[in-house]
């Protein structure tokens, strides 16, 4: 069914404005891949979890050392005793109600000497836990950075796209009243026109449907960035990668995070079949104990017990238990080695789907740039021979939609080429912020495990002392000015007040490029945490700099008030200011060393 003139102008005006729109978004400053790795590393909910995860992993450490050192109890008691005492079976007691309050309080210790070998197995399962857990972060990390790229990557893709579909809406409208006019003066039949109206909305359609596509990218690029994209610049180039595929397999082979964590709880497995073994193993401990007890009475004031004993336990017979224990551990241990194997497999099998994408995608883009020179230069001769009458108006029409599917095909190319590239770099284990060269501290998990690995004492701090990152995270470094669709909805049909329509949206956009720098744009401040109220903010930011006053003791705190809609007013605390971006990513990275997560931004 063909659209009919108003609503194609709607449409129409409609697509201008989300032109107008990416215009005034390409005059802002771009964000590039880097920038969005950035703040995916540094923010990403999901990292923070994991590292949360690799800390709790590390206290195994200082569970299995605990096996070593003794345990000490005290222990204090008082009781309150009446006591009758009498001959045979008189009613009366000879010494009525004689009161007794023993008082007793002691202390006993118990040292292991020997428990069958399973604390030095507890000890050795936890360090191959640690290491497991770092590789498992490793891979969290990297795949938290290609679901990032690959985002950047699709935005990019389905903005092009879409901009070619606009095009070629503003191309077959034109079309469309040349062969009107055609049609006016009777050189063309009905036909024709109705075919190109029919080009038209198909062309509506498909702007629609890029866009909506273009829609879920932004939002998957949030899910992992923090923020919606700006304008996304065009990345440098291909990350370097190894020569060949044997090359490649010979560094996945030892770097792949998944195959390193599979061989650490392969290793772990074996140390728990140690320590069920263990069980069944006599065990030997010395025991100490001293107490005083307080019971007056006719014989003694009081008592006083100090012992030491040696104790051995030897287990004859556990039930079936612990012999069952065992052979469960033995085949829990199995089940990694051939979960190790398949980790192998399937890292193999990533690393030529990988490869054969890159090197199908480097000969398509090849290819499809042929196409596209080639069909440019039919379209132009098909056009020129429906003016002197050898093609028919179809002929134009299916031209322009090959003309559109190539350029297409040549974006897909392009963003296969990209993703390949980096699902490469993720099997092979090279994509971490240092390999990238991000400028950002990667963040080492050997800090606190070497902090608390034999700590004896202390309970730690609090979760909620950590902050959590905000769901409305800025853009790091840009800020995209948005002309409003929703004013679009009701646009007038009348074509002189359509085009003034789209004029109005194009000096909306001269306004907003020429509006003047705000004031303190040159400086950047360090976003850390985000309350409720500004007394609290006030107090996170005592507390923050008494704990971390390296680092914040020579910053200022900025409080700043941000209606967030339904949610409400939060207090965003920001530390500063920063001379350069440079140094704000340095402050930055320091505090993420610490624990604390931060986002960079401008006042």
């Amino acid at each position: 069914m063909a659209m009919s003139g108003a609503g194609l102008k709607i449409v129409l005006i409609w697509a201008l404005a989300l032109a107008v729109g990416g215009t005034i978004a390409g005059r802002a400053q771009a964000v590039s891949l880097e920038d969005a790795l950035v703040a995916a590393y540094q923010n990403s909910p999901i990292l923070l979890a994991r590292r949360a995860e690799q800390r709790a992993i590390d206290e195994r450490m200082a569970q299995a050392v605990s096996g070593w050192r003794p345990t000490v109890t005290g222990a204090a008691s008082y009781q309150e005793r009446h006591q009758d005492s009498g001959i045979g079976g008189a009613d009366s007691p000879v010494n009525p109600d004689v009161q007794f309050n023993p008082f007793r309080v002691g202390a006993t210790l118990e040292q292991p000497i020997y428990r069958g070998g399973q604390t030095l197995a507890e000890m050795r399962q936890a360090k191959a836990e640690v290491h497991q857990g770092r590789a498992n972060l490793r891979a969290a990390e990297q795949d938290v950075l290609l679901n990032t790229a690959i985002s950047f990557f699709d935005v990019r893709q389905d903005l092009n796209v879409r901009d070619l579909n606009l095009n070629n809406v503003n191309v077959l409208r034109q079309q469309l009243a040349a062969t009107e006019d055609r049609y006016a003066v009777g050189e063309i039949t009905r036909t024709d026109v109705a075919q190109a109206e029919a080009a038209l909305s198909s062309a509506v359609a498909s702007f629609t449907i890029a866009e909506a596509r273009l829609t879920g990218s932004r939002a998957r690029y949030q899910r992992y960035v923090g923020m919606l994209p700006a304008n996304l610049e065009a990345p440098a180039g291909l990350p370097p990668l190894p020569a060949s595929e044997d090359d490649a397999l010979a560094i996945a082979v030892e770097r792949n995070p998944f195959l390193i964590a599979a061989r650490y709880g392969e290793d772990a497995s074996r140390h728990f079949v140690r320590r069920a073994v263990g069980n069944t193993l006599p065990t030997v401990s010395l025991e100490g104990e001293f107490s005083r007890t307080k019971e007056p009475s006719q014989f003694r004031e009081f008592t006083r017990v100090r012992q030491v004993m040696a104790r051995v336990s030897v287990p004859f017979y556990q039930a079936g238990g612990a012999s069952s224990r065992v052979r469960e551990a033995r085949q829990f241990h199995n089940q990694r080695r051939i979960e190790t194997l398949e980790t192998d497999r399937e890292m193999r099998k990533r690393l030529r789907a990988a490869w054969a994408d890159f090197v199908s995608a480097q000969s398509s883009i090849t290819s499809r740039r042929d196409q596209v020179r080639a069909n440019e230069i039919a379209l132009e001769g098909v056009r020129q021979e429906v003016l002197v009458g050898t093609r028919t108006t179809l002929d134009a029409l299916e031209e322009e939609q090959r003309n559109l599917d190539s350029r297409v095909e040549l974006e897909n190319a392009i963003h296969d080429e990209y993703a390949a590239a980096y699902q490469i770099l993720s099997v092979i284990g090279e994509l971490a912020p240092e390999k990238l060269n991000l400028g950002v501290t990667s963040y080492d998990p050997a800090q606190n495990y070497r902090k608390v690995r034999y700590k004896s004492f202390g309970l730690g701090q609090s979760a909620d002392a950590d902050p959590l990152p905000n769901a409305d995270m800025a853009p790091v470094s840009t800020t995209t000015p948005k002309v409003s669709q929703g004013s679009l909805v009701t646009v007038p049909t009348d074509g002189l007040e359509a085009e003034d329509a789209v004029a109005e949206a194009g000096n909306q956009a001269t306004a907003i490029e020429a509006a003047p720098k705000a004031e303190g744009t040159d400086v950047y401040l360090v976003q850390i945490a985000a309350y409720r109220t500004a007394a609290r903010a006030d107090q996170g930011w005592k507390i923050l700099s008494e704990r971390h006053g390296q680092n914040l003791g020579n910053r200022s705190p900025d409080i700043v008030s941000v209606n967030l809609g339904a949610k409400g007013n939060y207090y965003r605390l920001r530390a500063g200011p920063a001379a350069n971006k440079k140094e704000a990513r340095q402050l930055c990275a320091a505090l993420i060393g610490q624990g604390l997560n931060c986002l960079v931004v401008r006042p």
